[in-house]
């Protein structure tokens, strides 16, 4: 287990939860988590190369054509979404 994951499975414990059970939810919790970075690292790749040309750069990403637009589509979306400040 990495750091990151220890640290999410002590916060949890630490709130309450069974340690098996905080460690199933932090090992998921990472893994979504990172799945999701890379998701939005080729999104915004995706979003960068298509001004070369779908099929360049479906070729590039190693996915096909359509994919290309459905990638750069969802970085625009989720790029558009401002952080909501929180006055503490």
């Amino acid at each position: 287990m990495d750091a990151l994951t220890t640290a999410v499975r002590d916060a949890l414990v630490a709130e309450g939860a069974c340690p098996a059970t905080a460690e199933a939810l932090a090992v998921d919790f990472v893994y979504r988590a990172r799945d999701r970075v890379e998701r939005d690292k080729r999104d915004q790749q995706a979003q960068l190369l298509l001004p070369l040309g779908r099929h360049v750069a479906a070729e590039r990403l190693g996915v096909c054509a359509s994919a290309v637009y459905k990638m750069a589509h969802r970085f625009r979306r989720n790029s558009t979404k401002t952080p909501v400040a929180v006055d503490g």
